[in-house]
């Protein structure tokens, strides 16, 4: 089974010492990012959208809302993420809510952090509200500690009572590179394994995958990483589990990227699995879009691709639902947005002849397109809230925020 993701600026990027959203003069912020499932065994495509919404003056991710895509384009929201901050700017909640039966949100979890000076998490909460009977519960913890400035061990406690689960523990080498990470239990018997490994320029090219069993570390999963020309940008990952007494291809990813964009520029924000070593991190340019291949359906018996690669090409033109937009920083105190928040209509000061302003609403979707300049921007007939306003004049596409009230 093949899955094609068409991925606007879905990214990949190094592990952070800290939990910043910090968008300097001249970074991109990501506004929204589109997936497209092209499943081919006679699935369904799906599509799904995911809206970036920051704070009005500023460049604070304030909520992440998920969206399904109907079959004729209409958005519902899923599931949504807000962020609370702390004086340093640090994340130190995430309310998440998740959509009924009925489609309305409701409070499912909050994820707590606690930071040391350096900005590092030294603990992450995970809280569960129970909606019939509002109550709240700590379920999962997770200590960290540091050694030289890297995480060198994190604890795990999960469940109503926070009972000691796991240790994970990791090594590093004369270059910080991490080497090994071992995961035992709370009375020190091994479990996992990982052994990392790096080619002369210092790029990461993979790791191995080891379960412990009967008194020995035993194969049981790896990842490969092959670099463009330049060992810059992983352009092909490639997954084994190890069957049989042989490593057998599992599922092959391939990236296209937008070369002048840094992934962790346009997507800055992770989620704490981040960093628990939940997932993977590499340093990447931006991933516009990714293909994957599974080498089999149900059982890893097959040691060959069943599908070839089908291409997505010009992404910023391929569907209105994969537009990237993206807000260029610099470009910000040059245009003024005003009345804000405005009930009747707003204006726009702008160095440049205007071609195009497009009013985007919380669910992503264009609520408004304006074909060219004017005095006057009307909002009559939109509803209240806060929309994104993007301007595309005759130098470059920029964007600011609205409220209408």
């Amino acid at each position: 089974m093949k899955i094609t993701i068409l991925s606007v600026l879905f990214s990949m990027g190094a592990m952070a010492q800290q939990h910043h959203f910090v968008s300097p003069q001249g970074k991109l912020k990501l506004i929204h990012q589109d997936k497209e499932y092209n499943q081919t065994q006679g699935y369904a495509v799906e599509e799904a959208r995911t809206n970036y919404v920051y704070e009005q003056y500023g460049n604070r991710l304030n909520e992440i809302l998920y969206n399904k895509v109907s079959s004729n384009g209409t958005l519902s929201v899923s599931a949504k993420k807000m962020m609370t901050y702390d004086a340093h700017d640090r994340i130190i909640k995430v309310s998440e809510e998740e959509a009924d039966d009925q489609g309305v949100l409701y409070l499912s979890t909050e994820i707590e952090y606690d930071y040391n000076t350096m900005h590092q998490p030294t603990e992450i909460r995970r809280i569960t509200h129970d909606p019939y009977d509002n109550t709240f519960e700590i379920d999962r913890k997770y200590v960290f500690t540091y050694h030289n400035g890297k995480v060198s061990q994190i604890q795990w406690y999960w469940g109503s009572s926070l009972t000691h689960l796991f240790n994970d523990s990791f090594t590093y080498n004369a270059q910080d590179q991490l080497v090994e990470y071992i995961r035992t239990t709370a009375s020190g018997e091994n479990r996992d394994r990982k052994t990392y490994q790096y080619n002369a320029a210092g790029k990461q090219i993979g790791f191995v995958w080891e379960k412990f069993s009967n008194n020995a570390w035993k194969n049981h999963y790896k990842l490969e990483y092959q670099y463009d020309m330049n060992h810059e940008n992983i352009i092909q990952e490639t997954s084994y589990l190890f069957t049989n007494g042989a490593w057998k291809e599992n599922v092959k990813v391939e990236y296209e990227f937008d070369l002048n964009i840094l992934g962790s520029n346009a997507y800055q924000y992770k989620d704490y699995s981040y960093y628990l070593g939940q997932h993977e991190w590499v340093n990447n340019k931006n991933v516009v879009s990714e293909t994957r291949y599974y080498s089999y359906d149900l059982h890893p018996t097959i040691n060959t691709w069943k599908y070839n690669r089908s291409v997505t090409s010009n992404y910023l033109d391929s569907s209105s639902l994969s537009t990237a937009e993206l807000v260029n920083a610099n470009n910000l105190t040059k245009t003024l947005v005003f009345p804000n928040p405005t009930a009747e209509f707003f204006r726009i000061a702008n160095p440049n002849n205007i071609r195009k302003v497009q009013l985007i609403d919380a669910s992503g979707k264009i609520a408004r397109e304006y074909s060219a300049n004017t005095d006057e921007y009307s909002v009559q007939g939109l509803a209240k809230g806060g929309y994104i306003v993007i301007i595309t004049d005759e130098k470059s596409t920029k964007s600011t925020q609205l409220i209408i009230k």
